[in-house]
């Protein structure tokens, strides 16, 4: 069967903003479920798949519940995951949520000499945010719109 992706053209504003609150809480390395990150939490093995179905779609990314969870992995290719065991792409619906790594590639501003060695630290601070917010605002549209894959 081919991927399957729910789309309604009148809800991409609502994907888009539900998209960006997923990439938020699985870039901001905080505890999601117990200890575990969001990341750490849908790729863990104890996870069921029912679970991490209902917590995606408490998150805004809605997955019909006759579909299968898949998990990608960017960051961490060693923890992809496919929930239920062996996929039959062929024959099943599944539904495809990749984990993006976090934007790190923001170039460091040269240091102003004017400014302590902490104001210029949070300077660069203020500046990975914007570029990590941009990256996330950016995919987060991108996978609203696209009929593809998944988040």
């Amino acid at each position: 069967m081919p991927v399957f992706k729910q789309y309604d053209e009148d809800e991409v504003g609502q994907l888009t903003q539900s998209n960006y609150a997923f990439l938020e809480k699985l870039w901001e390395n905080k505890p999601f479920k117990g200890t575990l990150t969001l990341r750490q939490y849908l790729t863990a093995e104890q996870t069921p798949e029912g679970e991490a179905r209902d917590e995606l779609v408490k998150l805004g990314i809605p997955i019909d519940p006759e579909t299968r969870l898949v998990v990608v992995d960017i960051e961490n290719p060693q923890t992809n995951k496919i929930y239920g065991g062996k996929l039959d792409s062929q024959n099943e619906k599944f539904y495809v949520v990749m984990l993006p790594n976090k934007p790190c590639n923001k170039q460091p501003e040269e240091p102003d000499p004017n400014k302590s060695k902490a104001e210029n630290a949070l300077v660069e601070q203020g500046a990975q945010k914007a570029y990590t917010e941009a990256q996330a605002w950016h995919a987060a549209w991108y996978h609203a719109i696209s009929d593809g894959g998944g988040m």
